[in-house]
């Protein structure tokens, strides 16, 4: 959770520090930070030697992060004072859009981006805590007192000499 709110206020503050266009708040950062936070609340979690417990805080902070997202962007994007196509995309395409006027155009496509981004970004983020707590979970090491597992090629035999492995077959 401490992730979701963490990118939230990282989305938040460039929404307010940055001027805003109808492209959103800057696009460059919406993926990175929340790629940052997923990734930080799986390692964070499956340091306890639980990949399942990674997991699950990586995807509680994409259920989280997500709905943040959109609502800073929308935000930013409602107090644009004025409402013009820059690029040239938009402009052949708002004739033939069917739309009354260029606001209710680019609100619209705002709108549907975010929407998927909304089933993406989680997706996107689950991916990214999959592999976060994976990789933790690796680098963890066996708990304490796990029994240690010998080489096949050292298993004591029962007249207490050791069975060897020479490529073909097992020597004793």
């Amino acid at each position: 959770m401490c992730a979701a709110l963490a990118a939230g206020a990282v989305w938040i503050s460039v929404a307010v520090t940055t001027a805003v266009d109808a492209e959103g708040i800057l696009p460059v950062l919406e993926q990175p930070v929340a790629a940052a936070a997923a990734l930080a609340a799986s390692i964070g979690a499956a340091t306890t030697r639980s990949l399942p417990a990674g997991v699950r805080a990586g995807l509680l902070t994409a259920i989280l992060a997500a709905p943040i997202l959109f609502a800073v962007d929308l935000a930013g994007m409602l107090h644009l004072g004025t409402y013009a196509l820059t690029d040239r995309y938009d402009v052949s395409a708002y004739p033939h859009s069917g739309y009354p006027d260029v606001a209710s155009y680019l609100l619209s496509d705002r709108i549907g981006g975010d929407i998927a981004t909304l089933v993406i970004l989680p997706v996107t983020m689950l991916v990214l805590a999959l592999l976060g707590a994976a990789a933790a979970n690796g680098c963890a090491g066996a708990p304490p007192g796990t029994p240690q597992v010998r080489p096949l090629d050292q298993i004591p035999n029962g007249s207490g000499g050791r069975l060897l492995w020479n490529g073909q077959r097992w020597l004793a």
